[in-house]
């Protein structure tokens, strides 16, 4: 009976160095990336062409590690084949709103391929990566190796400033991602997403995309149950005395990119939304410069 209540303890200490190991090391692991982020050319290539994607010369994250990243396993497992890596891919759908298409399906799907044991490809959404051009998104990436990095909330986040982008205005945004699921009116003086006060009106306009779980992929939620699950948002601030938006942020879990613009000399018309971006990214087939559905290239 001694003994007993000795291992209990034991085993308690056990679990939880067992789970502190398991997130702390995950948490390390990031950590290494980002660091690698800091000398980006040296560490990553990312191909022509889209979707965006970003490729690790010497990968370190496991191929559980995203989870911690994006709130959930991915919707979509395809196991590796002779000719394939693995490919895992977490699909957010945009919450639904009064006024969208019954078929509009806009989904964003962020891919990543597994090999030996480490992820070494990620592919940024389709409908994402038309939206914002490849210089941008390269600033973006270099720029997180420096991110403000919160320990204690184990989140990151960095922003970028970025000029020569002809910014998408609201409707042009809207015929992207459906409406809004929510807009809010920003005085002065209150503070922004980032956290700094503003120095003019804002309006604030808001879509929320929901982590779709591997068990949805054939039967969708019951209604009412769309909101729930890890939430991504994409959030521009418009000022009052501008038709495009002064700043573009991208939430995902614990992650927070801050995009800011430049009024610019001459506004641009809205481009049209690309044809490989219609509905859903169901037919978005693999990362570039992997080969088609995530193929290895010849001689890999």
């Amino acid at each position: 009976m001694a003994s007993s209540r000795f291992f209990r303890p034991a085993l308690l200490f056990a679990l939880v160095a067992g789970v502190l190991c398991l997130s702390g090391c995950i948490w390390l692991r990031l950590l290494d990336m980002k660091s690698q982020m800091e000398d980006f050319d040296r560490w990553f290539t990312v191909p022509e062409g889209l979707p965006f994607t970003l490729i690790a010369k010497k990968p370190v994250l496991e191929p559980t590690d995203p989870e911690f990243i994006f709130g959930g396993p991915p919707t979509i497992i395809e196991p590796a084949t002779p000719e394939r890596d693995e490919r895992r891919i977490w699909r957010w759908m945009k919450i639904a709103m009064p006024g969208d298409p019954p078929a509009a399906g806009v989904a964003l799907d962020l891919a990543a391929l597994v090999q030996d044991g480490k992820v070494n490809v990620f592919s940024v959404p389709m409908r994402f990566s038309s939206l914002v051009p490849r210089t941008p998104m390269l600033e973006l990436m270099r720029a997180f190796g420096k991110a403000k990095v919160d320990r204690s909330t184990r989140s990151a986040k960095t922003d970028v400033q970025v000029a020569g982008w002809d910014v998408p205005d609201r409707p042009a945004l809207i015929a992207w991602f459906g409406n809004a699921n929510l807009e809010t009116v920003l005085r002065a003086e209150d503070r922004g997403p980032d956290g700094e006060k503003l120095k003019q009106p804002m309006r604030g306009v808001t879509w929320r995309f929901r982590l779709i779980p591997a068990n949805e992929v054939t039967a969708p939620a019951p209604a009412g149950q769309e909101a729930k699950g890890s939430i991504a948002t994409i959030t521009v601030l418009i000022p009052e005395n501008r038709l495009r938006p002064a700043q573009l942020i991208a939430g995902l879990n614990n992650l927070s990119f801050y995009l800011t613009f430049p009024e610019p000399a001459v506004p641009a018309q809205p481009q049209p939304l690309p044809a490989g971006c219609v509905g859903t990214e169901s037919a978005v087939t693999g990362p570039a410069g992997t080969g088609p559905a995530g193929t290895r290239p010849a001689g890999k």
